[in-house]
């Protein structure tokens, strides 16, 4: 206990609202446990489709762009 401070014993009413306190802190965590979930998904579905673009042109190339570097030749102004 900090100095300064006097014992005092935690009444129903105090344990109540800090229930309260807590499942509405669990209530807000959930939800935004929930909006990063969906985040994630989305962004698992956008590699999805990325990845099913890559394997399209790969199949437009006649081979395959895994590994490889692809170089944009300079042109001189």
């Amino acid at each position: 206990m900090l100095s300064g401070q006097s014992y005092r014993p935690i009444r129903n009413a105090d344990k109540a609202e800090s229930f309260k306190e807590m499942q509405a802190m669990e209530n807000l965590l959930s939800e935004r446990l929930r909006q990063h979930e969906f985040n994630l998904s989305v962004t698992a579905l956008r590699l999805h489709l990325v990845k099913i673009d890559i394997d399209q042109m790969e199949k437009e190339l006649g081979g395959t762009t895994t590994g490889r570097v692809f170089h944009v030749p300079k042109t001189n102004p």
